[in-house]
């Protein structure tokens, strides 16, 4: 997730902090899941702007800062195949397209599982 807000009175965490946080995540999930996940950055609170293209190029800018961040390292494939989504909790903005990814994204990884033969069972 990444907080779509410029840094100001209503931020918790500065930019820098939250995109060094993203990518202490980042690093944790391709760590345990390997660097095959399909991965959706999520922006939210895309009610502080004026537009669904603004909070989308607010999105792509963060997303565009962490991938030279991450540029020399595992993780970057898996980056610049992520999925984007921007969304506002307030009032269900993007909500159902995220849902969409979702299920998309789940459906690709659980088409391209391979399941041992000895998973396998004869009744």
């Amino acid at each position: 997730e990444m907080h779509l807000q410029m840094d100001g009175s209503g931020r918790q965490s500065s930019e820098e902090e939250m995109l060094l946080d993203a990518q202490k995540w980042l690093n944790a999930i391709v760590s345990s899941a390997g660097p095959e996940i399909g991965l959706i950055v999520v922006g939210t609170h895309a009610d502080a702007f004026q537009s669904l293209d603004a909070a989308m190029d607010r999105l792509e800018g963060l997303l565009k800062t962490l991938k030279e961040m991450v540029a020399d390292v595992e993780y970057d494939y898996v980056l610049r195949h992520a999925e984007t989504a921007v969304v506002d909790n307030k009032n269900d903005f993007g909500i159902s397209e995220l849902k969409s990814k979702l299920y998309m994204t789940a459906e690709g990884l659980l088409r391209d599982i391979l399941i041992p033969l000895s998973w396998l069972r004869l009744l």
